[in-house]
């Protein structure tokens, strides 16, 4: 009798055993399976900004190399090699930024907590397709937060905002400009301003736009 009580005793130990160790595996598991979620939750806020905010470039459309290509460079493709071009501010660029009580750098400058802007002149066509390069490199202080805009001052909404997006990492970035904004802009003889925040260095910014 007491032969099968030490038995009953062993064999309920040996239960209790393997069911903490089933419970520990499940937990482990269950960690597991949730670590990927808790870092996917911290990555989709960064990517959804990317996506929301930044203009993928796409192919040009079959239709538009027929149409005239015009291309403005300023400032020069030199890795950043100082000194750089001057840049040449719209009148409506130039009034926004003294509102502001801002002064705009130009190329290749790398002083920080400084604003870049430039303008573009824009033809009397019709636009088919269009992007904006830009070479940037970014300098000390908090340059993860800087942002491109592009259309024409002040910047208040559709067409005169067309684009706004972070500008990082290093390197060179291709963004689409939506053609009917371009066209409403010429249609309303605006011009095309560039302004970006605030610790970036420009090398050059081009300006390729297919009219037709």
């Amino acid at each position: 009798m007491k032969t099968q009580r030490r038995m009953s005793l062993a064999l309920a130990g040996i239960i209790l055993l393997s069911l903490c160790l089933s419970s520990t595996a499940q937990q482990s598991r269950t960690l597991q399976q949730q670590q990927p979620a808790q870092e996917e939750k911290l990555l989709i806020p960064e990517l959804k900004l990317a996506q929301e905010t930044a203009v993928v470039p796409v192919a040009v459309p079959r239709e538009c190399p027929k149409s005239k290509l015009d291309v403005q460079i300023h400032g020069v493709d030199d890795n950043f090699t100082p000194p750089g071009g001057p840049v040449t501010l719209s009148p409506a660029l130039a009034s926004f930024l003294s509102g502001h009580n801002l002064t705009p750098k130009g190329y290749d400058d790398p002083r920080v907590n400084m604003v870049f802007a430039d303008s573009f002149k824009l033809g009397n066509c019709k636009v088919c397709y269009a992007t904006l390069e830009v070479k940037v490199r970014h300098y000390q202080d908090i340059w993860s937060n800087d942002t491109l805009t592009a259309g024409a001052a002040p910047f208040a909404a559709f067409p005169s905002l067309l684009l706004y997006t972070p500008i990082w990492p290093n390197g060179s970035h291709t963004y689409v400009l939506p053609a009917n904004g371009l066209s409403q802009l010429i249609w309303n003889n605006q011009g095309f301003d560039v302004i970006a925040q605030d610790d970036s260095d420009f090398d050059y910014t081009k300006l390729s736009v297919w009219y037709y």
